[in-house]
């Protein structure tokens, strides 16, 4: 399924990851590079579900994907990245607040003891040395240039993620008069398509930010590669509108 344009683009992602070089000491280098494997790995593991019919599936890890997406371009400036970062000691907080809960109701023991105040005053001093602020993933696909795709197939992925009543359709069988006419377990194979489009873009953008970040030649290739999509895009758009004018 995974077509000769997605092949192309998904080697070529994986030449760029076997090229990188990065510096223990460069923060933003290792960020990027780690946001950048984790994205076409993500990708990678959407295509399976793709492949067995599994759109739903496909859909959540899509979703991941896009986030992972979001941090790559935004980290590609270097004040962005530094502030991302930051937030690992916000979000380390929520954590302990939670986890502090779960050990007060008795839910969960604190076995290794880590729920400490020192610990936690160690966690509002990293905070505060940074001057760290929580990061939305809105604010993190504004900073990456992708805030259309996060108001529009982000927000329609997070249907699945959160498995939403309207989600739950494609288990259902409807006859001919608009009846339910029996539930179904089986491959749901009509989104196929589109997502394996969205699969094949979002594994473009990451390697070409990639590339461009580690200083490897890629606008040629960019421009060949989305002129191929654009093609595949027309294609499927093209099958859509003669199954609908046919019924």
């Amino acid at each position: 399924m995974f077509n000769p344009t997605g092949i192309r683009i998904n080697d070529h992602a994986l030449s760029i990851q076997r090229r990188v070089v990065v510096a223990p000491e460069d923060m933003q280098g290792l960020v990027v590079a780690t946001f950048f494997s984790r994205t076409i790995n993500s990708i990678q593991a959407s295509v399976i579900l793709i492949e067995r019919g599994l759109s739903s599936q496909a859909k959540v890890v899509l979703r991941a994907a896009m986030e992972s997406l979001f941090g790559l371009r935004a980290c590609l400036d270097g004040e962005f990245c530094e502030r991302l970062v930051a937030t690992d000691a916000v979000k380390r907080k929520k954590h302990f607040r939670k986890a502090e809960q779960l050990v007060q109701r008795g839910v969960i023991p604190d076995v290794d003891g880590v729920l400490t105040k020192d610990t936690l005053a160690q966690i509002e001093a990293d905070i505060a040395e940074t001057n760290a602020r929580d990061l939305t993933t809105a604010d993190i696909a504004k900073a990456a240039g992708l805030h259309d795709w996060y108001l529009g197939v982000y927000a329609m992925f997070s249907a699945s993620v959160h498995t939403t009543v309207r989600d739950l359709t494609e288990y259902i069988l409807v006859d001919g008069n608009g009846e339910i006419a029996a539930l179904t377990n089986d491959p749901y194979l009509k989104a196929c398509a589109g997502l394996l489009i969205c699969a094949i873009e979002q594994m473009l953008m990451a390697s070409t930010a990639a590339a461009a970040y580690f200083g490897f030649d890629h606008l040629d290739y960019w421009e060949r590669q989305h002129k191929a999509l654009r093609l595949l895009v027309e294609k499927e758009q093209t099958k859509r509108q003669r199954q609908s004018s046919n019924g």
